[in-house]
């Protein structure tokens, strides 16, 4: 009893009755609540923002692979020496089979031809299956073999586009050949269902991603 008149007396030196000081604690601990449902639906929202944005980029990006007219680059394209006609340089796009090495080392030994040091793993090339050499062109395809050592000297076959008045390999799409079989060969994001090509952190979730090879739907190499 003493006790409690104590503790009456304290809640009245502050102006407070017992229901007022209960009826405060509530309030605090109901804004605690509001305060981290709403952090958590903040953290949420973004994201789900981030994993649509990234996978529209990569829709793009697929895109601009597939289609060189899908284009959204603000760098400015390389002045050209034309015959004053507006046609494009022509192409063709191919199925080539080989294997994708280091330029400098395939000089060696195919060709007896010696490099510098320095520039061993500067350029990549496919090795074609008849002995041809075709230095590849470095975008997101083509950097994949790069960064990948597990795509390199391997059994591929390679959908590039080949260019009139230049010998370089645009590549479109990377398929391994596995036991008479054809894999479609990317990068997968497990967590953003989102497809890359070239190994790294996802762009979203920044999980990294995996190797993925599916059976394509021509799979059977005869």
């Amino acid at each position: 009893m003493p006790q409690n008149s104590s503790t009456e007396h304290v809640a009245g030196e502050h102006g407070l009755s017992r229901n007022e000081t209960a009826s405060s604690q509530c309030a605090d601990t109901g804004r605690g609540d509001a305060t981290r449902v709403t952090r958590t639906l903040v953290v949420g929202v973004s994201f789900v923002v981030c994993c649509i944005v990234y996978s529209q980029i990569a829709r793009f990006d697929t895109a601009q692979a597939v289609d060189p007219q899908v284009t959204g680059s603000q760098e400015k394209p390389v002045p050209r020496l034309t015959d004053g006609s507006d046609s494009k340089p022509a192409f063709r796009t191919e199925l080539i089979r080989g294997q994708v090495v280091w330029l400098a080392s395939a000089l060696k030994s195919e060709f007896g031809i010696s490099t510098v040091p320095e520039v061993a793993e500067n350029s990549l090339a496919l090795l074609t299956n008849d002995r041809q050499l075709l230095p590849i062109i470095e975008n997101l395809r083509g950097r994949a073999f790069r960064k990948d050592e597990r795509l390199r000297e391997k059994d591929m076959q390679i959908l590039a586009r080949r260019y009139d008045r230049q010998p370089l390999l645009q590549i479109l799409r990377v398929y391994e050949i596995d036991d008479g079989q054809r894999y479609e060969v990317d990068y997968w994001c497990d967590i953003c269902a989102i497809v890359m090509f070239e190994t790294g952190p996802c762009a979203c979730c920044q999980d990294h991603n995996r190797l993925r090879k599916r059976l394509a739907e021509d799979g059977d190499i005869e």
